[in-house]
């Protein structure tokens, strides 16, 4: 008709995009598509490939970190790192042609934090491939929270991204778990979560928090708790398959230790030999982790109160104890070799300083640490606990999944029956 304009559809008003996003103009009415874009294709084909390249290195990172430090040196993992600086950097400057005033200096805050926790984790990482298999975590988080900001409100995408990163670490450990000579904890799950979501993090607030966003709408916010029940069953898998319960030993000597097997599974394994594999994956790694810890209560100095230095030579000595009382198998399958060798690839600091001690401690050398346990009436708790076995029953698993399943069910019921107003939900269009 005469007179009418055309309608028409505006662009969103952004600036050029960084992780497939850009920093509205003030003013910019936010941009809430639910198209699959060029965009999401791209940051998706990323994240799968990424996701791929981790998962099919796991089962040669060892040959392939010794291939590299022999043809290039350990310098060559510099490379990585140089890598990571630099999308850091890249970012930055970005922050500083876009952002002014206290938004950049928010932003700066936010990467100076989280570099610093970064730098916190990874200096108590002892390998090279340990370091960057965190990293990859933490670049992976900000990728999934790209390609989901698209298609949800920024704090609904944030809880999702994070929550996909510990989906796919659990994925991580069940593949080491099914490899010769890797097991799969949830600890380490657990730590790569951690990293996603310091990714996560460091792009929504330095980045993401300045775009305006609309509310969330039912749909999504009815699907978070659908996320945290799939996590919970999840979670609760891999710990009965691939984790394990374990059981607590505790005797006057040499002490209180969690393992994997009972002590009368334990004896079997002594007098007659591993039932599978997978015994045998699980019980050899049992014991290499009480190697090392005796090892490294042998070889480290522990710094005083008073500012003087000692060896816990009592620890290592329950810890040699552990080994003779329980894992004496081990002892006499590998009794040609020397500590320093069967440490290399745990710690090599610790392996170089006892290249030449013997698996098994000759007696003198046992009498000589016991000298140092004293007369104190107490009960050594081995600190491998920690690292191997969960410290509860799987009836105790059980009953708080379903604890957290039923609020689960509550939030989505809750969820369901929000209203709109002045609801941050809105209803979805039918």
């Amino acid at each position: 008709m005469p007179g009418r304009r055309r309608p028409h559809m505006l662009k969103p008003n952004t600036y050029p995009i960084i992780f497939g996003l850009g920093i509205e103009r003030q003013g910019a009415q936010p941009a809430m598509t639910f198209r699959f874009t060029r965009t999401d294709r791209i940051l998706w084909l990323v994240i799968a490939a990424f996701t791929a390249l981790i998962y099919s290195t796991l089962s040669i990172v060892s040959a392939l970190r010794k291939w590299l430090e022999e043809t290039f040196g350990r310098e060559c993992y510099n490379a990585v790192y140089w890598v990571f600086a630099a999308i850091g950097a890249v970012i930055l400057v970005y922050l500083i042609r876009k952002l002014r005033g206290l938004r950049l200096l928010g932003s700066i805050a936010v990467i100076a934090i989280v570099a610093a926790v970064y730098w916190y984790y990874l200096s108590g990482m002892k390998y090279p491939a340990e370091k960057i298999h965190f990293l990859e975590y933490g670049l992976l988080g900000a990728l999934l929270l790209a390609a989901l900001r698209h298609h949800c409100a920024q704090w609904v995408s944030a809880l999702s991204a994070v929550t996909i990163v510990y989906w796919i670490g659990l994925g991580d450990e069940a593949i080491q778990w099914m490899l010769p000579n890797r097991v799969g904890e949830i600890r380490d799950a657990v730590i790569n979560l951690l990293s996603g979501a310091l990714g996560v993090a460091a792009l929504h607030f330095s980045v993401y928090m300045y775009h305006t966003s609309p509310a969330a709408t039912r749909r999504q916010v009815k699907g978070l708790p659908i996320l945290g029940a799939v996590t919970s069953v999840m979670t609760a898998l891999f710990i009965m398959q691939v984790h394990g319960f374990g059981h607590v030993i505790e005797t006057k000597e040499p002490g209180r230790i969690y393992s994997s097997f009972s002590s009368g599974e334990l004896g079997r394994i002594h007098h007659m030999g591993f039932s599978s594999h997978r015994e045998q994956k699980v019980y050899e790694n049992e014991a290499l982790r009480h190697l090392h810890q005796r090892a490294f209560y042998f070889t480290n100095n522990f710094k005083g109160a008073d500012g003087s230095f000692y060896r816990m030579y009592d620890k290592a000595y329950f810890e040699n104890e552990v080994l003779e009382a329980y894992y004496s198998r081990y002892l006499h399958d590998h009794a040609d070799m020397f500590v320093g060798q069967l440490l290399a690839d745990m710690d090599s600091e610790v392996a170089a300083k006892l290249m030449r001690q013997p698996l098994i401690w000759p007696d003198s050398l046992t009498s000589w640490t016991r000298q140092h346990t004293g007369n104190a009436n107490r009960i050594y708790e081995s600190r491998v606990k920690s690292t191997l076995v969960t410290t509860y029953a799987p009836g105790d698993l059980v009953f708080y999944v379903a604890v957290v399943l039923a609020g689960m069910a509550y939030a989505w019921w809750v969820a369901s029956r929000r209203g709109t107003g002045t609801s941050p939900i809105s209803r979805d269009r039918k």
